[in-house]
């Protein structure tokens, strides 16, 4: 292609009389012009210092109106999925913290008292933090790490996680055992959420064991384990929610398998939830302002607690 043949090309290009194809074909042949000028008979690197035509103008002005149009959908897209975030039911905010309650049949039917009950599902807390539990009936200690990492995938990470774990792993495994492996995961999960304050929910006292010959031998190993995880969490700059109150002593605390909680066993175990989860999200000392009635209660001749008192409506602290 001579000078002359290649000027009436680029004439045609601009009156627009090419057909696609070969418009194609032209394009690609000059655009080797900037840098291998000499191949199609012109000097070489005079190729690449040619006026851009009307077309290829145009064609630019086209690609950066496209780009900006995909920008503001991806923007527009974006809002939308930040808007669809909010809970229409409850009003709740992403940017409220969130906390993460995961274990076995203990949160389990915990989480459906509470929403049945006077506690509601986020314990009275819905203007302070928002409670996402996930309960696992027969949930065992390794497979806490896969929980986890599914509903982090599912909501995000949490600014508190709170565990209550371990029980079901007694008396198969011994309580040294289970302790190695709760002070190996503790730190992993503190690596894999560092921004996430660990919550320890001290492991219960039952009134059977399954397949345990002397359940009082359990409960004693299930202390030593507590201590081990304590010290964990504690190092890794988390807290703990102890359970003074429920103990193998009161058997009306549980139900006829004695395992599981009955509804007044669940009423002390969210009040030292909420009460946990209190003290991490108000440090500034919401107990000696009042705003949570302490619960005391006695034995009756009928062996059913009678309550002295309970939380203040289960409201919000002020």
């Amino acid at each position: 292609m001579d000078r002359r043949k290649r000027q009436q090309t680029i004439e045609e290009m601009e009156k627009g009389r090419m057909d696609e194809e070969r418009k194609i074909k032209v394009e690609r042949l000059l655009a080797r012009t900037k840098s291998h000028g000499s191949l199609i008979g012109l000097p070489a690197g005079t190729g690449g210092t040619r006026k851009p035509s009307k077309s290829e103008l145009l064609k630019d002005e086209s690609e950066q109106k496209g780009t900006r149009r995909r920008k503001k959908q991806s923007e527009a897209s974006k809002k939308r999925r930040r808007s669809s975030r909010k809970s229409p039911s409850s009003g709740l905010l992403p940017s409220m913290p969130a906390v993460l309650i995961v274990g076995h049949s203990i949160p389990y039917w915990a989480s459906r008292y509470a929403a049945r009950s006077g506690w509601g599902t986020h314990l009275g807390l819905e203007s302070s933090c928002r409670v996402i539990w996930s309960g696992h009936r027969g949930l065992r200690w390794h497979e806490v790490l896969r929980v986890v990492s599914d509903e982090v995938y599912r909501h995000g990470a949490p600014d508190f996680l709170l565990l209550h774990a371990g029980e079901n792993d007694l008396p198969a495994m011994s309580g040294r055992c289970l302790g190695l492996n709760i002070k190996a995961d503790l730190p992993v999960l503190h690596q894999r959420l560092p921004r996430t304050k660990l919550l320890w929910s001290d492991m219960l006292d039952r009134l059977s064991w399954r397949s345990a010959e002397r359940p009082e031998r359990v409960n004693w190993a299930k202390q030593k384990v507590n201590k081990v995880a304590r010290k964990v969490v504690l190092g890794l700059g988390g807290d703990v929610i102890v359970h003074p109150d429920i103990s193998f002593r009161l058997p009306p605390l549980f139900r006829r398998d004695g395992v599981h909680l009955s509804d007044w066993g669940c009423d002390l175990w969210l009040f030292d939830i909420r009460a946990g989860l209190c003290d991490n999200l108000f440090p500034e000392g919401w107990r000696e302002r009042g705003s949570v009635a302490p619960v005391q209660w006695r034995m009756s001749a009928g062996k059913e607690p009678v309550w002295q008192g309970v939380p203040s409506a289960y409201g919000t602290p002020v």
